[in-house]
């Protein structure tokens, strides 16, 4: 396990357009060690700039949390972390609003609007 170093708010990589992951073949670790960050902070997302990678990765795990309107057999699917490698928002629907925080910047919690839900394309560790 080893943790790695928060970006923090100010910071500029969380300002630039992170590059498209195009070698596959060396993610383990890292992805293994943004898992262990992120449930270290208790976080239950972490973007690869959080921790001063640009690159475009995202993992989540929402496990711990209820999930709404969603139908029990497909629970499983939304509660198992989740790895997201070049995402792309395809399509949006709706809006909603509900308080959240971010580990880049610790201590705050606002009420942010984003969309019900989304389409989005991505890769997974096997792709390359």
């Amino acid at each position: 396990m080893s943790l790695l170093p928060l970006v923090k708010y100010g910071d500029p990589i969380l300002r630039q357009k992170v590059k498209n992951v195009e070698d596959f073949s060396n993610l383990d670790k890292l992805v293994d060690d943004m898992f262990d960050t992120m449930y270290h902070e208790r976080g239950i997302g972490l973007a690869a700039n959080q921790v001063g990678v640009n690159l475009a990765i995202l993992v989540f795990d929402i496990a711990d949390y209820e999930i709404e309107n969603v139908n029990n057999d497909d629970s499983k699917s939304f509660s198992d972390p989740k790895i997201f490698i070049n995402p792309k928002i395809v399509e949006t629907f709706g809006k909603c609003s509900m308080e959240e925080g971010c580990l880049s910047v610790p201590d705050i919690r606002a009420e942010i609007v984003r969309a019900e839900t989304i389409t989005l394309s991505y890769k997974d560790m096997k792709q390359d």
